[in-house]
């Protein structure tokens, strides 16, 4: 079994409370230059929205998607161009968990608002084609993507039905003149197939969900050293209310040790428990990087709650937080 090198030498820097909507868990908190974004579901997940504000007060929405615009995605990534930003849209309808299979470069100024279609937006697809290990579309489950704090590089991170992890990093500057090309096309042309472009590196990982329970968020710092944040949802026993304890940590994939995961890093958040919460059951979210060793991570906390027409306990979550962190 492959044992990560592990730090808890961890510095909490700042806590910024995320308030736009209770009672939901906010998937992606992203501190932009202005204002501070959060991305959340509703709608058993079928509903995807976007609120940003300062702190104290995130509550202006600026996009709602639905239908094919929506499902379950952690991304929400500033595309380097003045209102333009990644999101992940179209819910694969093959596995359960309903996770996007497509990434599109949405205005936020010319398409603020309600969308219930992915073909207003380019996008990039046949995310499974990226890199140098394609893999059939039917195993496809999941696809992530960051960019660098310096708006260089480009991560796309997929997983596979068989818990195999894909990464491909490209100049983000070829996949806007790719989106570029494409986007004023019409009839549901307005795509890049990932298959077709070049990238910067690309590895791949035989059964990385052997080593990481849980994904969250994934980005990269500005020197191609990859990170992970990862703790499951909670479980909570119908009958008492008890939480099933899970381990928080962020994982971080050195750039020049990308075969040998005995010397990732584990950021043990769960040994640190400075973000632990009595009486809360923490999940930990997306994170975004600030530099090497340096992020905001997004954590939301859970309570027992008695559903009186299921008459049994679910769990329910009452708030969130962004901390700033490093070690």
């Amino acid at each position: 079994m492959v044992k990560f090198k592990e730090t808890t030498s961890i510095s909490l820097k700042k806590t910024i409370e995320l308030k736009p909507d209770p009672g939901r868990a906010i998937q992606k908190g992203n501190v932009g230059s202005t204002y501070i974004y959060c991305l959340y579901l509703k709608n058993v997940q079928k509903d995807t929205y976007v609120v940003r504000g300062k702190a104290g007060n995130i509550k202006d929405q600026i996009l709602h998607l639905s239908g094919d615009a929506a499902g379950h995605t952690q991304t929400w990534e500033y595309a380097g161009i003045a209102n333009k930003w990644f999101i992940g849209v179209k819910r694969t309808d093959i596995h359960d968990n309903k996770w996007d299979k497509q990434i599109a470069r949405v205005d936020i100024k010319a398409q603020k608002g309600s969308h219930s279609s992915h073909l207003d937006f380019p996008r990039l697809a046949y995310l499974n084609r990226a890199g140098s290990h394609p893999y059939p579309g039917e195993n496809f489950v999941r696809a992530e993507t960051a960019v660098s704090p310096n708006h260089q590089k480009f991560l796309l991170a997929t997983i596979d039905a068989s818990g195999n992890g894909y990464f491909t990093i490209y100049s983000l500057s070829t996949i806007n003149k790719a989106l570029d090309q494409v986007a004023s096309l019409r009839n549901g042309d307005n795509y890049v197939n990932m298959g077709n472009i070049a990238y910067l590196e690309s590895f791949y990982y035989p059964n990385l969900s052997s080593l990481i329970n849980s994904y969250q968020g994934f980005d990269m710092d500005d020197y191609g050293n990859i990170y992970i944040s990862s703790q499951k949802a909670p479980d909570i026993n119908s009958d008492t209310g008890e939480f099933t304890t899970h381990h928080k940590q962020i994982i971080k994939i050195p750039a020049n040790k990308r075969s040998f995961a005995d010397q990732w890093i584990s950021v043990n958040l769960s040994d640190w428990g400075k973000i632990d919460h009595k009486g809360y059951h923490s999940e930990v979210e997306g994170l975004q990087v600030i530099s090497e060793d340096h992020v905001y991570l997004t954590v939301a906390y859970h309570y027992k709650k008695y559903d009186d027409d299921k008459q049994q306990y679910v769990s329910a979550t009452k708030y969130n937080n962004l901390y700033e962190i490093s070690w």
